[in-house]
């Protein structure tokens, strides 16, 4: 056994109890195993899950792979989710919004499914971005069909077409 101030080396094992202001380079595995801060350059792999922040604040990895952060998050490159991965919404994650492979969903399993505009148009489009309904802020509703606009609300009821003249008010529906 050897020992020299706060280092001590019994049977090939070395304990250290307190360094300061040492700068230390290790090659290999470094095993931590009662650690309450590590600044590290590079990778670290931690056996019972990661805390990002101070307690409450920020963010955990868990050892099984659940990530849960706290506060407002930044993905600034975007995010991907595969086929059949359901992003959701609410405190049971009553909205999901997914895609199966060939189709995409956006789900609301209790309430209603509010889709707002926020004082300008919703639009939804085809593909191509040919217009199938538009919902104008405060004002009409428009119907298309292959692109060419067949329907529009106006104060007395329905026109039936963009260039008609006639309204059809609503005793006539």
């Amino acid at each position: 056994n050897i020992t020299v101030g706060n280092i001590s080396a019994a049977g090939g094992d070395l304990t250290i109890r307190n360094i300061t202001g040492v700068a230390a380079t290790f090659t290999g595995v470094l095993t931590y195993e009662d650690v309450t801060n590590v600044d590290s350059v590079g990778i670290v792999t931690a056996r019972g899950g990661l805390e990002v922040g101070a307690a409450g604040v920020g963010g955990t990895v868990s050892a099984l792979g659940h990530v849960e952060f706290v506060g407002v998050t930044t993905i600034g490159l975007g995010l991907t989710l595969t086929d059949n991965i359901k992003a959701k919404f609410g405190n049971s994650g009553d909205l999901s919004i997914y895609h199966d492979g060939s189709n995409s969903y956006i789900a609301n399993d209790t309430g209603v499914l509010n889709i707002q505009g926020g004082g300008a148009n919703i639009q939804l489009q085809a593909v191509d971005g040919e217009s199938g309904v538009i919902v104008k802020a405060d004002d009409a509703v428009e119907l298309y069909f292959n692109g060419s606009k067949k329907l529009t609300t106006v104060t007395t009821g329905i026109n039936p077409s963009a260039d008609s003249t006639d309204d059809l008010g609503t005793s006539a529906i």
